[in-house]
């Protein structure tokens, strides 16, 4: 009877631990500038959406090949100015990001991987942004859902979850306050969107393997929603694009400790045909338009102002 008690413990305490993620279940490792890193360890998800935007379809399976420890919150004001003291002139523009805690915005994305490359010769260890398939994996930490808490996000998450496009209101960027996911990272629905690795471009419906996406593009991606934006952007799927030059208010990230997947990155899709053989030469119009080609003419006006005003 003892014997079966211990097998029956046993079983129980084996059945615990497997449900735990296992990135839980590994130590977490904190860097030189406070960082918390978390380890994700491999695994496999079903990437995208059916129900968000046809940018997030088709949904298709990709495999985490490569574990990787990714920071438990975002880059603070104070870990990115010891990068680049210059920085803190920017604390409070808008009035947003004042404290040493709170989330840095107003970095571009080749700030960004300029900061991944200081801090890698700084610690020794390969730093980097995401993919954006380790965003979302990490993301989801094991769930399907709209957001790691389910199909509605609780309002201890919200920080004016509403747009604004000029003026935002005064709102707390700190980082770790809102509870986390299932894996132990802070922050990944709102607070600031964060940049990615990858050139933002549409998805393949085939299974992928460690994908960092497309070879070229115009925007860079950016994951998780921000402050002053609704909700459905703060989705797991969400998926949004920004020239890598951008240095916005919405907009930090947070770094991977790894080194970046080896994969071959996706080819350029063809172009539309609105967007093919377009090219910037001037048209001779001296001859009239060829009949034998399509052109654009307009706009055709269809009021015609008077030369002078009616007296009435």
């Amino acid at each position: 009877m003892a014997n079966d008690h211990y097998l029956y413990l046993t079983g129980i305490i084996l059945t615990v631990l497997a449900a735990i993620p296992s990135a839980i279940a590994q130590d977490s490792i904190s860097n030189s500038l406070g960082m918390k890193m978390i380890p994700i360890q491999p695994g496999q998800f079903q990437m995208g959406s059916d129900t968000g935007d046809p940018d997030e379809q088709p949904v298709h399976s990709v495999k985490i090949v490569m574990p990787f420890h990714l920071a438990a919150t975002e880059v603070t004001n104070a870990q990115y100015e010891q990068f680049d003291p210059s920085h803190r002139q920017l604390r409070g523009k808008q009035g947003l990001s004042v404290q040493d805690e709170e989330a840095v915005i107003y970095v571009t994305w080749h700030d960004a991987v300029r900061f991944c490359k200081w801090l890698s010769e700084k610690e020794g260890r390969p730093y980097r942004l995401p993919t954006e398939a380790e965003w979302e994996y990490a993301c989801r930490a094991g769930t399907t859902s709209a957001y790691h808490t389910g199909d509605e996000l609780p309002e201890a998450y919200d920080r004016h979850q509403e747009h604004v496009w000029q003026t935002p209101e005064a709102v707390s960027l700190q980082v770790g306050v809102t509870p986390p996911n299932q894996w132990g990272l802070y922050d990944m629905h709102g607070n600031v969107e964060e940049w990615c690795s990858d050139w933002y471009g549409p998805y393949e419906s085939n299974s992928q393997t460690d994908p960092v996406g497309r070879e070229s593009g115009t925007f860079k991606v950016t994951r998780g929603g921000s402050h002053h934006t609704t909700l459905e952007y703060l989705r797991s799927a969400n998926r949004l694009g920004t020239l890598p030059e951008d240095c916005h208010w919405l907009i930090g990230f947070r770094v991977v400790m790894g080194e970046r997947p080896d994969s071959n990155p996706l080819p350029q899709p063809a172009s539309p045909l609105w967007a093919s053989d377009v090219h910037s030469m001037p048209y001779d119009w001296s001859k009239g338009p060829s009949p034998l080609e399509p052109y654009f003419e307009g706009p055709i006006p269809f009021v015609h102002k008077p030369e002078q005003p009616m007296r009435i």
